[in-house]
């Protein structure tokens, strides 16, 4: 009979999967831990093309992942310095540790309460395909709104073969949680503004002879990442890596 509680023991752990938990994790080689995976999107400053599929592979490569990919729930228990993990296949892990650099507190029960609780602010992003209006000069549109602040156009991936002249878009926005509830703001409303946007910035439908079609996009997915974290005050066994 295969068992399903394991018990873990680490001097010292990672917690969280943003780009800087994992930086830090090959760094330092340490095992990391996570309910939620959270890369950066491409127009992310920090972001850098491949590294976060390529630090999570290295990590998994060399046995810093006991989880795998995520947990469904991470629970710690800080006056016995452990954490109680539980997998979807239905695995039970008691990880003890000494020390925890906690980089992200989502999906993360069982911490103190928070210094300084985090600005209810999200970036927003739409990602959008362009059916007619591929082939432009625009990098990107600004708007003077938070609903839609920029688009972005990057050559487009649904293509086979490499087609730098053919973009699609992504829409930008900073919305409030209860904004992102709004059907005032969903994506239906992303793609109008977006149309408006590039028809302003006069970019026109896929040419037909001496004229061009009219201008069509679509939605495709919407990411939401929260600009602000969680601060907390560090203990023993805790080091919150709020930067």
């Amino acid at each position: 009979m295969i068992s399903r509680k394991h018990s873990l023991i680490y001097d010292e752990l990672v917690v969280g999967a943003t780009i800087q938990a994992l930086r830090f994790a090959k760094l330092r080689n340490l095992p990391l831990v996570s309910s939620e995976s959270e890369p950066l999107h491409r127009f992310h400053k920090d972001f850098d093309q491949g590294e976060f599929a390529r630090l999570w592979f290295l990590l998994s490569m060399s046995g810093k992942t006991p989880l795998g990919q995520k947990a469904d729930s991470l629970k710690l228990l800080p006056e016995s310095n452990q954490i109680k993990a539980s997998t979807s296949s239905g695995f039970l892990f008691i990880i003890e540790y000494q020390k925890i650099y906690l980089f992200s507190d989502i999906g993360v029960s069982g911490l103190p309460s928070p210094v300084e609780t985090a600005e209810d602010l999200y970036e927003v992003v739409d990602w959008i395909n362009v059916r007619s209006g591929m082939s432009h000069e625009h990098d990107r549109i600004e708007s003077t709104s938070d609903f839609v602040k920029c688009v972005r156009f990057y050559p487009t991936e649904r293509l086979d073969g490499h087609h730098p002249t053919k973009k699609d878009a992504a829409a930008i926005s900073y919305m409030t949680k209860e904004q992102l509830r709004d059907p005032a703001y969903s994506d239906y409303y992303v793609r109008f503004k977006t149309e408006e946007l590039m028809r302003a910035a006069g970019i026109k439908g896929q040419s037909c002879g001496e004229s061009n079609y009219a201008l069509k996009i679509e939605s495709s997915h919407r990411e939401v990442f929260p600009v602000f974290k969680n601060k907390y005050k560090n203990t023993d066994s805790i080091e919150f890596m709020n930067d």
